[in-house]
């Protein structure tokens, strides 16, 4: 290898304009002779030759070449680099010719009687390794009522926790009884925590329609900015206004729903996607309503996939954040929400 020039790092870093976009990919593990594996393979476009960037923040670390790839990850080998220091596990690897923001989420759809569980061989383990196995990037299930502060709780996160670094995927889950910051009243909120491909919690969401809740945080994955709503957040459209205005481009709403309702949470996730320009991905019990139904929305409100009706079941879709929205109809050019 040889050292970038300062030229070279100057174009790379002015402006951000590469690096201000959100990582395409995280370093997984790093080896001597500068070579590192990162979570993007030949399922995601990359070939062995590719040319990659490393990041820390908005600082280039180097350039690298792809040696190897699996459908889920990569090798590749520093050929330039700066003076920043070392890749570490948690850099971010861009590629400057190639669309990755192409991702699949998955919903795991499972009722009552195969909630959350530690055991390994349990059905709510199954559905996590089902959904996995399809090479997800998210993985959202519904909201549940587990309490995450007894023996049962943390042996569950804990298996939570193993599948997301499995199969290096975003988990999230709503319907956690997390004892912070209770309801006045003095019961506890549902929250939603979202682990990331590491397997570690990236952030917490407390409901906020009747959750008591002072915030409405954003989350940072490697492919984008993702929102989280819970449950009866749907039924205030500031919610997820306030989310897209932070650059959520999907937002996760677990939900336990239920009743003769289906329709109507139906036209409202519908609603909050067209007036957002949003992706948003609702996860329900399979029960109830025969509309009541797991599904990803598109940002026209149109729904890409959808769970079977009572019983367990995954349903997934490919999302592309680049794509961006048709504006009219006579138009056959794609552009991002906001810029027609």
């Amino acid at each position: 290898f040889h050292y970038l020039s300062d030229a070279a790092l100057a174009e790379a870093n002015k402006g951000a304009d590469a690096s201000s976009r959100p990582p395409t990919a995280t370093v997984t593990a790093v080896g001597g002779k500068d070579l590192f594996e990162f979570r993007l393979g030949s399922d995601g476009g990359l070939r062995a030759g590719d040319r990659v960037d490393v990041y820390r923040d908005k600082t280039m670390l180097g350039r690298a070449v792809v040696l190897k790839t699996d459908p889920d990850c990569a090798v590749a080998q520093l050929t330039e680099k700066s003076q920043d220091g070392p890749v570490n596990v948690g850099d971010c690897i861009r590629c400057p010719n190639l669309n990755l923001r192409k991702i699949r989420i998955s919903i795991a759809t499972v009722g009552f009687e195969h909630g959350p569980n530690p055991r390994p061989d349990s059905e709510f383990a199954k559905i996590l390794d089902e959904a996995g196995k399809l090479g997800s990037d998210v993985i959202l299930m519904t909201e549940f009522g587990l309490a995450t502060d007894d023996e049962n709780g943390r042996r569950t996160l804990a298996l939570v926790a193993e599948k997301a670094r499995q199969y290096r995927s975003y988990i999230i889950i709503g319907g956690l009884r997390d004892p912070q910051v209770p309801y006045r009243s003095g019961g506890r909120a549902s929250w939603a925590y979202l682990w990331d491909r590491s397997g570690q919690v990236a952030g917490k969401y407390r409901i906020s329609q009747y959750g008591d809740s002072v915030e409405l945080p954003v989350f940072q994955t490697d492919f984008g900015v993702i929102g989280i709503m819970l449950c009866g957040d749907i039924y205030s459209q500031e919610i997820s206004r306030a989310l897209a205005l932070q650059g959520a481009e999907i937002i996760f709403c677990p939900s336990q729903s239920w009743g003769a309702s289906g329709q109507f949470n139906l036209w409202l996730q519908q609603a909050r996607a067209i007036d957002n320009g949003v992706w948003i991905a609702a996860a329900h019990l399979p029960m109830s309503e025969i509309s009541q139904r797991s599904y990803v929305l598109d940002p026209y409100g149109f729904v890409q996939a959808a769970s079977r009706y009572w019983t367990d079941s995954v349903c997934t879709a490919e999302v592309d954040l680049d794509a961006g929205p048709i504006w009219f109809a006579g138009s056959d050019t794609p552009g991002r929400a906001g810029q027609p």
